[in-house]
């Protein structure tokens, strides 16, 4: 990744990024989920710098209104799916990537793809994919499920069962809400139970 040689300074230019533009609760947890990015990057030998980096950028748009969500996709030539142009929330980490490619210069393919698709998962993730997806599902401040108590510890040994866990827990509470889920949810979740046996 092109800005690792100064890695310092550019998270500061980053973090100053945020301040201005998120919340401070989204702020907070942009952080939480670093932490627990980095703890699973350890693990799993992924760059500590790329999950760094992931993490901070997964949700630096979430805050913005709608109207500036769809201005920002314009003009940054992103072409929305149908499922996205109806619900402009599902598409923050499409957009955030393009925000972390233009505004800040990462060409990093696999941090932008864990930016990307950190909120509808996809078929055929990479292990950095499956961390920022988990480390944002699962940061010490979510409320989660019961069933979750142990989920970090699950993740610690097997970042697919985490995932899939964590996508199927996500479908049931949208269709329970009667929310639209993204395709690629139920790609990402096809592709991990025929992948593996739990």
């Amino acid at each position: 990744m092109r800005r690792e040689m100064n890695i310092d300074g550019f998270l500061a230019k980053v973090d100053k990024y945020l301040k201005e533009n998120l919340t401070t609760e989204r702020y907070e947890h942009t952080y939480r989920v670093q932490e627990v990015a980095m703890k699973l990057a350890r693990k799993y030998d992924v760059s500590i710098n790329k999950a760094k980096v992931a993490a901070l950028f997964h949700d630096c748009v979430k805050d913005f209104d709608k109207k500036k969500k769809r201005r920002l996709a314009k003009q940054n030539f992103i072409i929305l799916d149908d499922h996205m142009l109806r619900n402009i929330e599902l598409a923050h980490g499409v957009i955030a990537s393009s925000i972390a490619y233009e505004k800040f210069e990462i060409f990093d393919e696999d941090v932008l793809a864990a930016i990307k698709f950190h909120t509808t998962g996809r078929n055929d993730m990479s292990d950095i994919e499956k961390i920022i997806f988990i480390a944002d599902a699962i940061e010490p401040h979510r409320d989660l499920p019961e069933e979750f108590n142990n989920i970090l510890e699950v993740a610690l040994e097997d970042l697919s069962k985490a995932t899939v866990m964590i996508l199927k827990y996500k479908l049931r509470t949208l269709m329970a809400k009667k929310v639209e889920v993204h395709p690629f949810t139920f790609r990402a979740i096809n592709f991990l139970t025929d992948s593996y046996v739990y």
